[in-house]
């Protein structure tokens, strides 16, 4: 039995206009255009200030100094004046605590705070883009399968400036090259995946023809094919290709064989199973809604239920990042776990236990404050 898909809350009917920025409780003025984005949050431009119009820092400079500075660290109060805060907003408050504490907050976070927990917590306060050259480093200290998992959400699907953008700050900021580094650490042998990273991380934008017809003869060829012939225009349609483009020629490639979906394919597919892992980041991108709510949702349901505490913390904080968006991604997960409990309570099922306390309120923090203010 077919379900229907959910009912997400449309960027026209939300009650956030777009563009935004989020606090809690209340909705903020659209940014300036002149603004870079990174992953749909504002990026500011030159030297981030003290405080912005509608937000002072000042109290919560004061709150997380008083958490990390008393008989112990009071990680209750730290997640509560942490969690509120959007990615711009985070950029902010990292450089009124340097100017009135003397001290980065990040360091002070990691010097407070201990194993996932900690992961998350710096995440968070990192914000979109210092917190994904964080990922960067910490995908580095993970057994293969959780660094596979951390490099394809940092680099597949992107747009070109999302890439070009995270290219040159982890080169600026931590004098790191972002492909040379990713490409070194995939394992040697697998020279497929190596192959599919080196296409997703293409710095211009591709000139060859865009013909949908074609390449999905072409997709439909390689996979009737058990000699990978034409695998490598499978990596240029599927990796390399604008993200409308992509939509139409997996739009088209299930119209035209018998309602299949491209990302079935994939997986029914001779191609290796971390490969596949890639592609199928890209194809649930524009499959179903078109948003990649879906594929997002389906990767925090997995983390639960392969009980993978990082990669949970690490989906839920990044998907906190773009708030709006994230009120959807909560409700396509839950309606693809029916009968399961909501989010909240899953989420609250896997980090049960004592050693758990502080992680399981951070994550039920992020998802509490994802409900759309009344």
């Amino acid at each position: 039995m077919t379900a229907t898909n959910p009912t997400y809350p449309s960027n026209s009917s939300s009650p956030f206009p777009m563009p935004y920025s989020v606090a809690v409780g209340r909705i903020l003025e659209p940014q300036p255009e002149e603004c870079n984005t990174y992953l749909q949050t504002t990026i500011i431009k030159g030297q981030v200030p003290s405080n912005l119009d509608y937000y002072s820092p000042q109290s919560d400079v004061e709150t997380v100094y008083k958490a990390c500075h008393g008989a112990g660290t009071d990680n209750k109060m730290l997640t509560k004046a942490l969690i509120k805060l959007g990615s711009e907003q985070m950029q902010v408050l990292q450089v009124a605590y340097k100017q009135q504490r003397q001290k980065d907050i990040i360091a002070l976070i990691e010097s407070e705070t201990s194993g996932v927990y900690r992961t998350g917590l710096v995440l968070l306060v990192s914000g979109a883009l210092r917190g994904d050259a964080y990922l960067l480093q910490q995908a580095l200290r993970q057994n293969q399968e959780n660094m596979l998992a951390i490099f394809i959400e940092l680099v597949v699907g992107r747009s070109k400036q999302d890439l070009a953008t995270l290219r040159e700050y982890v080169s600026a900021v931590n004098n790191i090259n972002l492909d040379q580094t990713i490409l070194e650490a995939l394992p040697k042998d697998n020279l497929a995946l190596k192959q599919s990273f080196r296409k997703c991380l293409l710095e211009g934008v591709s000139t060859r023809g865009y013909d949908v017809e074609r390449e999905v003869a072409t997709l439909k060829k390689f996979f009737d094919s058990k000699t990978g012939e034409h695998y490598s225009d499978v990596l240029d349609i599927i990796l390399d290709s604008p993200e409308a483009h992509l939509r139409s020629v997996a739009s088209a490639y299930k119209s035209k064989y018998y309602d299949v979906d491209l990302s079935a394919a994939i997986i029914r597919s001779s191609i290796d199973k971390a490969t596949q892992k890639v592609l199928l980041y890209a194809v649930l991108s524009v499959e179903e809604d078109g948003e990649g709510l879906n594929r997002d949702a389906r990767r925090i349901n997995a983390a639960i239920e392969e009980r993978n505490e990082l990669l949970l913390t690490i989906r839920l904080v990044r998907a906190h990042w773009y708030l709006a968006r994230f009120q959807r991604v909560v409700v396509a997960s839950d309606f693809l776990r029916p009968g399961k409990g909501s989010l909240l309570i899953r989420v609250s099922s896997l980090t049960a236990g004592w050693h758990n306390r502080n992680l399981r309120k951070l994550l039920k923090g992020i998802i509490k404050v994802s409900a759309p203010p009344s």
